[in-house]
């Protein structure tokens, strides 16, 4: 196995991103399941690109790109997101990823308090990488669909 690591998402990362975010498992296990134009794709990632109480990150096996993972902070809480490419899934990445993620969280925005991340409960797969990765379950949410 190559050296796993996170890099900064440059300019040149759009389309792969895109990609990846309209990936229908993605879709499927995000909060907002709806597909994402090219256009949408471009305004938010030249945003995020230029945020400074955000970062989006690019999770590589050497020289492979195999998943995402983007942090927003707000006050001194830093909330996580992240996916892995289709063909990578179920290699214990997500896992690897989220704690590779903590120490870059730490370095990129050192004021925070915590790390928190949100996962939809049919979301086995993310569960148990960040109970694997160290994470606490806070909480969970109930709905009633009507």
């Amino acid at each position: 196995m190559a050296e796993l690591y996170i890099r900064y998402a440059n300019k040149e990362d759009l389309e792969l991103l895109f990609n990846w975010a309209n990936d229908p498992f993605v879709r499927q296990n995000s909060f907002s399941t709806d597909v994402i134009s090219i256009e949408e794709h471009k305004i938010w990632f030249d945003n995020m690109l230029n945020r400074s109480d955000a970062k989006q990150y690019i999770y590589m096996n050497g020289d492979i790109p195999i998943g995402q993972a983007k942090v927003r902070v707000e006050g001194n809480i830093a909330e996580i997101g992240y996916s892995i490419a289709q063909e990578y899934r179920g290699n214990g990445y997500g896992s690897k990823l989220l704690i590779d993620l903590k120490k870059q969280v730490i370095i990129d925005f050192p004021n925070i308090m915590k790390i928190i991340g949100r996962v939809k409960d049919k979301n086995i797969g993310s569960k148990k990488a960040f109970i694997s990765a160290g994470y606490n379950c806070d909480y969970l949410m109930f709905s009633y669909d009507i």
